[in-house]
């Protein structure tokens, strides 16, 4: 399983991940970094998280 995953990796690159805002996938050089603010209920700190840069800029992150 340790062969695949690396021939995988020098093949075809890095998987998808998640996009935070949207459920399509998110493939390492499509996205950007956003700090999405916690509410005033939570910690007073922030999370980042990876993006599609058009969700970031439909929801006013960017």
């Amino acid at each position: 399983m340790d062969d695949l995953a690396v021939c995988t990796l020098l093949h075809l690159g890095q998987p998808a991940q998640r996009c935070e805002l949207c459920p399509e996938p998110l493939w390492p050089e499509d996205g950007v970094r956003v700090v999405l603010p916690r509410s005033s209920l939570q910690k007073l700190s922030s999370d980042t998280v990876r993006v599609h840069a058009q969700c970031a800029r439909t929801q006013g992150l960017a």
